[in-house]
């Protein structure tokens, strides 16, 4: 057993839920507004986009809706995983790869974990959805450790598994600033929801997720 750990961001690096997400968020402002829970808006799908893993859920809807209530907050949180969970296996899918590619670096010894900034929920049901489950060590996300940003949910999974190597591999600069917040190095994922140069700090980019493996290859010989 390698001494490492690989930690994996879910949306936009294992899992593409980029359709996924412009569905769901938008189904469900739009039944808080037919229930005038909020004035009538209209968000472009690229605001939506721009959110995916960079805040937690609530954090979005925060963004997406500056004048709702807490409690407005609370509730699109709870409609928007109802959503996500009915939706998921028609919207969402793996990227090319992701099965075999974990696999193999499950068989050479490395310890991979999720952390992402989705809810405890979501986050389970899609890495069941696609039988991934026995591939992690453990899932850690905002939703069940209660962390604010990914910075924190890392410092976490540091502080529980001790190993001589950390690498984080996601494709937002909210997961290379977790990286570079915890002194461990990172793989930025130049095939999901990068918004143009959010990747500019990764130590070593992947342009799709078999190339993952050759990235974590150059840090080790490093």
């Amino acid at each position: 057993m390698k001494n490492s750990a690989l930690l994996f961001d879910l949306d936009g690096t294992l899992f593409n839920s980029a359709a996924l997400s412009i569905k769901t968020f938008q189904k469900t402002i739009q039944t808080l507004i037919a229930n005038s829970l909020y004035p009538t808006v209209e968000i472009p799908d690229s605001r939506i986009i721009e959110n995916i893993g960079m805040r937690t859920v609530k954090d979005i809807f925060k963004n997406l809706l500056p004048e709702a209530s807490s409690n407005v907050i609370k509730l699109a949180s709870d409609i928007l995983e109802q959503n996500e969970l009915k939706m998921m296996s028609e919207f969402g899918s793996l990227f090319p790869k992701v099965e075999e590619t974990l696999n193999n670096l499950k068989r050479k010894g490395y310890n991979l974990f999720v952390a992402s900034n989705g809810s405890e929920t979501y986050v389970t049901h899609a890495i069941e959805l696609y039988n991934l489950t026995p591939l992690f060590k453990e899932i850690y996300c905002a939703g069940k450790q209660r962390t604010n940003s990914k910075v924190d949910l890392v410092k976490i999974i540091k502080n529980e598994h001790p190993f001589e190597r950390y690498i984080m591999i996601g494709d937002r600069s909210s997961d290379m600033e977790a990286g570079k917040n915890n002194q461990i190095q990172t793989i930025g994922c130049v095939f999901g929801m990068d918004q143009g140069n959010e990747l500019s700090k990764a130590d070593y980019k992947a342009y799709t997720f078999s190339e993952i493996e050759e990235a974590i290859k150059q840090i080790e010989s490093n």
